[in-house]
């Protein structure tokens, strides 16, 4: 079976038009549809059902439909691998991570990595959650750490740590006095969020904790996003201030937290998990060194408990 017999099936697949496929891949039609009936002819079932009005994948299609794009993506990561080698960067890594990741636990991983392989270097950059994601699937980055992310199917994930989620309200806030605020103390206030898309797993977890949707009232999405929260947008500044509202936050988040605001655990106990992330298939020396590293790290620090450690 020949690669180029495999993209051409991709491209019929995706566009479901043999004539806009042609064109993608820079063929003629003939030459296209001479190169389907030969990978049909090889795996002995028709892929496609043509009329002159459509083209709709078979049964047998659509089988192999799921597998060609992940034999395709395989290639290419195995070739990108390669021109690493040969650029001699083989033991280096690109990595996106999360704000909020880089104040405490990269910092450590990093260290210890230094220590256990400093033939491995490092390019860590704070990306959005979905931004991350995004690189890693189209190989601008090795591996990301991210927040309870949705995965898709072809990102494999270990979880470092699970994190307790807590709040900050402002002094004058009601709940400020309380040692730990329990949600209850909160639904009348309005929640200080980032726009959903960004990090979506995560945002579900904690809309979810307070029985709220993304669209809700007592729901403010931030007009100004930046890694300093509510410090970042004026309005949340001033809602958070004068008591009105709340933001979520690790306790790490802000060390110290400002002048004006306290920070306090969230009952009942929230923990929002930690990942790193690498797409599926094989990995680099530069990549298992780095995973075990950061293990380790987690273990050492007890960031997991021992049944998220064995699960």
């Amino acid at each position: 079976m020949e690669i180029r017999h495999i993209k051409a099936f991709v491209a019929v697949a995706e566009e479901l038009n043999f004539t806009r496929a042609a064109n993608g891949l820079f063929l003629a039609q003939q030459a296209l549809s001479s190169q389907i009936r030969q990978l049909e002819n090889e795996v002995g079932a028709r892929l496609f059902d043509r009329s002159t009005r459509r083209v709709e994948l078979t049964e047998a299609g659509e089988v192999f439909a799921e597998r060609a794009a992940k034999i395709l993506a395989s290639i290419d990561e195995a070739a990108e691998a390669v021109r690493r080698v040969g650029r001699g960067d083989a033991l280096h890594l690109h990595i996106g991570y999360s704000h909020s990741f880089g104040i405490e636990s990269l910092p450590l991983i990093l260290n210890e990595l230094h220590l256990a392989a400093p033939e491995v270097t490092v390019t860590a950059v704070v990306a959005l959650a979905d931004h991350a994601l995004s690189g890693l699937l189209h190989g601008q980055f090795d591996l990301v750490v991210v927040r309870s992310p949705i995965l898709p199917p072809t990102v494999e994930t270990v979880v470092l740590r699970n994190e307790p989620l807590g709040v900050i309200v402002g002094d004058k806030h009601p709940a400020a006095q309380s040692e730990v605020i329990h949600a209850d103390q909160l639904a009348e206030s309005t929640i200080l969020m980032w726009p959903r898309g960004h990090s979506p797993g995560y945002a579900d977890k904690v809309l979810a904790a307070f029985g709220r949707g993304p669209t809700d009232d007592l729901v403010y999405i931030f007009e100004t996003f930046t890694p300093d929260g509510f410090l970042g947008d004026k309005r949340a500044l001033s809602m958070l201030a004068s008591g009105q509202a709340f933001q979520t936050a690790m306790k790490t988040h802000y060390d110290p937290v400002p002048a004006g605001f306290v920070w306090r655990p969230l009952e009942p106990r929230l923990e929002i998990s930690v990942e790193l992330l690498r797409r599926q298939g094989a990995t680099t020396r530069a990549q298992r060194l780095f995973i075990e590293v950061a293990k380790d790290v987690s273990q050492m620090n007890n960031w997991l408990d021992e049944e998220d450690r064995t699960s």
